[in-house]
C-alpha cells in the first residue's frame, strides 16, 4: 500500500509509516487501520498502471472521487534524447559482449594461467615448426620444457603443445567470432532498432552457440 501525508497544505509523496512514526515519536502497527492515519492527515493512494511511453513519470496523485490516485505522464523521446539513448544502449552492448567474451574463455581455461594463456600463440608455433621439422627444430620454450621434466621426449612434448594449441585457437576464434558477430551488428543498428531491442539482447544472442566443458 502507498500513502502520502498533507503537511501544512502541501502533499509529501511518498510517505510511509516509518517516516510517521519518526516524524511524531508515536507507535504506527505495521498495518494501520486507514481511519487511524487519516488522523495525522496521512491517506492511502489507490495504485494505477503506468501509461506506455518512452519517458514516464509518476507524478503527485490527485484527489478523485474522495481518494487520491497514482497519476503519470508520459511521452515519446525528443529526437536528442532518442539519439542519445540509442547511442548508450549500442555501447552498452558492445561493452557486454566483450565482457561475455572474456568470461566464456575464462571459465573454459580454468586450469591454464594467465601467463600461459599470454604466450600460447609462440608456444603453438613452436610446436608447429617441430613437427614439420621431424622434431629436429627445438624452439625456446620447448626446450625449456625438456629442460625442466626429465624423462619427457621432444615428441610427446611438441604433440601436446601443438593438439592444446588447436584446441585453444578453435575455442578463441569461436568466442571471438561471436563477439565480433554481435558488435557487428549492433555497430550496424538504426536508432529505431536499438530501442526496440530486448535489453537481454547480447546474452540471448545465438552467436555464443551451446558452451563447452572448461578445459
Amino acid at each position: 500500500m502507498r500513502y502520502l501525508r498533507i503537511i501544512d497544505g502541501e502533499i509529501k509523496y511518498p510517505y510511509t509509516t516509518r517516516m510517521l512514526k519518526t516524524a511524531l515519536g508515536i507507535h504506527v502497527p505495521k498495518s494501520p487501520a486507514v481511519d487511524s492515519l487519516v488522523e495525522w492527515d496521512m491517506h492511502p493512494v489507490v495504485e494505477a498502471p503506468a501509461p506506455a511511453g518512452d519517458v514516464v513519470t509518476e507524478l503527485t496523485p490527485a484527489l478523485i472521487n474522495g481518494e487520491y490516485v497514482q497519476q503519470w505522464s508520459s511521452r515519446a523521446y525528443t529526437p536528442e534524447e532518442k539519439t542519445e539513448t540509442a547511442e548508450a544502449k549500442r555501447e552498452r552492448f558492445k561493452l557486454e559482449a566483450d565482457q561475455r567474451c572474456a568470461r566464456e574463455l575464462d571459465a573454459r581455461v580454468t586450469n591454464v594461467s594467465t601467463a600461459e594463456r599470454d604466450s600460447w600463440a609462440l608456444k603453438f608455433e613452436e610446436a608447429k615448426t617441430c613437427r614439420a621439422s621431424a622434431y629436429t627444430i627445438v624452439g625456446e620454450y620447448l626446450q625449456g620444457e625438456l629442460d625442466n621434466s626429465p624423462g619427457l621426449g621432444i615428441r610427446t612434448l611438441a604433440d601436446r603443445v601443438y593438439t592444446n594449441g588447436l584446441a585453444y585457437k578453435a575455442m578463441l576464434d569461436f568466442y571471438l567470432g561471436a563477439r565480433n558477430v554481435i558488435k557487428a551488428e549492433v555497430e550496424a543498428m538504426t536508432e529505431d532498432e536499438l530501442l526496440a531491442a530486448d535489453n537481454n539482447y547480447v546474452a540471448a544472442h545465438a552467436a555464443w552457440g551451446v558452451q563447452d566443458e572448461p578445459v
